[in-house]
């Protein structure tokens, strides 16, 4: 035992020096007990220890032994084949022997630094770890202190307020746990003895010879370790939170990289850019679970689950009960029913309506009007796969914008522009995404409302079974049985159109003032069988096989005609069935405003009305030249049967082709080949209604 002012003992053989204002020492044991007024402090090769009082009794054949250090204090080590470690803490840092090796206690606002690497802080830290024998033909006969670079960590726990900050990964929780792998190349050159390619051993020589002890005329003269260096800062960087963090860093002597990562309880991951270029978050993902492998590389993959989890980017936000995101596909998935939600131009070519008597306004003027994005949201009740180009939805799909709404058994969106989930961020903003195609099967149903001036417009609905629109070019088909139906304000001419798709603007037409007589609903459904192809750009649609259609007054938006009623076709009512119905808006006409409506039918055509019956092989129906024609084929005439009242005289007109002029009441007959004058009328000839 020894005390001064303070003691300072030297051993060269064993690379020690200790100062201390008291020192005990057992022989037997070979333990040391280092206290007094000021700090005690311990040099060794690779190794500086600074504490209030150290108790340490070292193991058999150079192992660590045991080691109490009473804090505050801090210890520092480096050697040339591990990058400097430093571990601070206020109240002790204590090893001792454990089952299979060592455990290593820091208490009392801890924390561990790694040079050029980042640091970790915690209420306490516990890590075990195993020291690699030496080699017996290189095993020092003096009492030396076990070389760093001879203990592996194995596991890491950590308690309290925990913090971690490296390059690529910040992370805060109440509890971590850690596994440590060194890479087999690593271990294989400690093991030999020889140090790694690359190493720490490869830095300046101020770094390298740190920590040597050497007797220079007499004197010892240490090499203090140099200060721990802060990392450098990447170009992103993931921001993790979470109850519980567990994770397996493989340790490397360039870079230890965090390998897999999982959260437990309120978790919340987001991707941020460097320092230099913050802004809103790249990705942001929530939930209660979150699985993440190789975090910090360009194909790392997650896996979170919540009651929803959660994944937003600034492309696109995702909703579900579990969430699979693998980055170096380009690739997420969701196993449950879920939501998404993607801004998706409001105005682009193909998009305005699907409505055929809209307003007519040119694609070139609507893509003028196009302003911020609009978000389009889907939900589902399957499954949702999306590679970045196409997004799949399955069971139950819905999805809505504005006043129009889609439900669908399948729906792919098919994008403009494909999604990179690994693009950088950069200062030149990328290319709006938007849908390019949409492809809906296993029944589809469109539902479409409009308003002018808060009044309810006009309310249609499409039920297919497969439905295809590309929004580029207009183009749309849809496989049958289907149907059609469309409400509308006033007794318009043949209001035939289509409801819109989920993100379309919706444009609303200034009100027409309308008399007591055009201010009724009208209504009009269209059955097919086959199917129906058309353009919206170009304002044309033909349902095609079996085509059924009828429309008329009706008294309230939810009542309905059915051409089949076994009472007959209500007053004013007018149905048509024929192999083929085409529906389409002519070009403008100078003077006329917007576009007119353009009807055609084709192949066994039947016209029937409460007091009249037409049957022909085509007819055609122009809205601009109030023009209705009823033409034969060659092979059979046109024919028009008209009666007054039930029980009445019929009247009948036979020809190649039969031109009606409602506004003239006007007819003229080619190729007659029977006609009843003294029964025609013009004022009772069957109204179209507008």
């Amino acid at each position: 035992q020894a005390s001064g002012s303070p003691v300072w003992v030297q051993s060269p053989s064993a690379g020690l020096e200790v100062r201390a204002d008291r020192l005990g020492y057992e022989l037997q044991t070979g333990r040391i007990l280092l206290d007094g007024e000021d700090p005690v402090s311990i040099h060794a090769t690779g190794v500086e220890l600074e504490a209030k009082s150290v108790d340490y009794t070292p193991g058999q054949d150079n192992t660590i032994g045991s080691l109490m250090a009473i804090g505050p204090g801090w210890l520092r080590a480096m050697d040339e084949k591990q990058l400097a470690i430093e571990s601070r803490w206020q109240k002790w840092l204590r090893i001792r022997p454990d089952e299979t090796g060592h455990v290593a206690s820091i208490s009392g606002q801890a924390e561990v630094s790694v040079d050029l690497q980042g640091k970790l802080t915690g209420a306490e830290m516990h890590f075990w770890f195993e020291q690699t024998p030496t080699q017996p033909t290189v095993r020092s006969t003096t009492n030396s202190l076990p070389k760093v670079a001879s203990l592996n960590p194995l596991r890491m726990l950590v308690r309290g307020v925990v913090e971690v900050d490296v390059p690529e990964v910040a992370a805060r929780t109440d509890r971590m746990e850690i596994w440590f792998r060194r890479e087999s190349e690593l271990q294989g050159s400690v093991q030999q003895g020889q140090g790694p390619e690359g190493t720490v051993a490869s830095e300046v020589d101020v770094r390298t010879n740190a920590g040597k002890t050497q007797s220079v005329a007499g004197q010892n003269i240490h090499q203090p370790i140099p200060a721990i260096r802060p990392p450098v800062s990447a170009d992103r960087k993931l921001l993790a939170t979470g109850n519980l963090i567990r994770g397996l860093v493989v340790l490397s002597p360039n870079q230890n990289e965090l390998q897999e990562m999982s959260l437990e309880g309120e978790v919340q991951l987001l991707e941020q850019a460097s320092s230099a270029n913050k802004g809103e978050p790249r990705l942001k993902i929530c939930g209660d679970q979150l699985q993440v492998t190789s975090p910090t590389q360009f194909d790392a993959k997650a896996v979170v689950s919540g009651r929803p989890a959660t994944v937003r980017s600034d492309q696109f936000d995702l909703e579900g009960p579990l969430i699979e995101f693998d980055r170096g596909q380009n690739r997420v998935a969701v196993d449950g029913g879920g939501q998404l939600t993607v801004p998706v131009a409001d105005a682009g070519v193909g998009l305005d309506s699907f409505d055929l008597l809209g307003s007519g306004v040119p694609q070139t003027q609507m893509k003028e009007k196009s302003g911020v994005a609009q978000p389009l949201v889907i939900t589902w009740q399957g499954r949702m796969d999306f590679n970045g180009q196409t997004a799949r939805f399955v069971d139950r799909v819905q999805t809505a914008s504005g006043g129009v709404s889609l439900q669908a058994g399948l729906l792919d969106c098919i994008f403009t522009h494909p999604v990179d989930f690994s693009r950088q961020q950069s200062a030149v903003p990328s290319q709006q995404t938007d849908i390019a195609q949409i492809k809906c099967g296993d029944g589809v149903q469109i539902s479409s409302t409009s308003e002018v001036d808060g009044n309810l417009e006009s309310l249609e609905k499409l039920f297919v079974r497969n439905l295809f629109f590309d929004r580029l070019t207009g183009d749309v088909r849809g496989t049958g049985p289907g149907r059609l139906t469309s409400t509308r304000r006033g007794e318009g001419g043949l209001p035939m159109g289509t409801p819109g798709l989920p993100g379309q603007e919706l444009r609303q037409q200034p009100a027409v003032p309308k008399s007591s007589e055009s201010s009724g609903v009208t209504f009009l459904g269209v059955d097919f069988q086959r199917g129906f192809i058309g353009n919206m750009n170009q304002r044309q649609m033909e349902f095609q096989q079996r085509v059924e259609t009828i429309w008329g007054p009706v008294d309230t938006w939810d009542a309905s005609l059915d051409l089949h009623d076994p009472r007959g076709l209500p007053e004013k009512a007018i149905a048509v069935t024929s192999d083929t119905l085409g529906i389409g808006q002519a070009p403008s006409v100078p003077g006329v405003p917007g576009r007119s409506v353009e009807l055609s039918a084709g192949g066994n055509v039947l016209v029937e009305g409460d007091s009249f019956t037409a049957r022909s092989a085509r007819l055609s129906f122009s809205e601009v030249k109030d023009l209705l024609v009823f033409e034969g084929d060659g092979r059979s005439d046109a024919q028009l049967f008209r009666q007054d009242r039930v029980g009445g005289p019929t009247s009948s007109a036979s020809a190649g082709k039969i031109l009606y002029w409602r506004k003239y009441n006007r007819v003229e007959v080619k190729d007659a080949r029977y006609l009843d004058l003294d029964q025609i009328g013009g004022a009772n000839l069957p109204q179209i209604p507008r």
